[in-house]
């Protein structure tokens, strides 16, 4: 049997809860959206895209956004997986 493909239209669900760990753990060091851009040297326009679910990040936006709070990116990747499975 083959898998059918997934309709672009629609977000893999962890995108969303991938956006709600950026914002946990920017909110947790006390950062604004456009601090936490500083920091990446991403807008402080793209990390509200990315929180608020209008933009899923890339792989480098990811990686930026990990490394900013000093955390691996397959750690961020693995709390939003373990948030789907609440």
């Amino acid at each position: 049997m083959n898998p059918q493909p997934i309709p672009r239209i629609e977000k893999e669900p962890i995108c969303f809860t991938f956006a709600d760990v950026v914002r946990v753990h920017r909110e947790a060091r006390g950062w604004t959206p456009d601090e936490l851009g500083v920091f990446t040297k991403l807008s402080g326009q793209m990390i509200k895209y990315v929180e608020a679910r209008d933009q899923v990040p890339t792989i480098d936006t990811g990686a930026r956004i990990s490394r900013a709070f000093g955390v691996p990116f397959s750690q961020l990747i693995a709390e939003a997986e373990r948030r789907l499975q609440l």
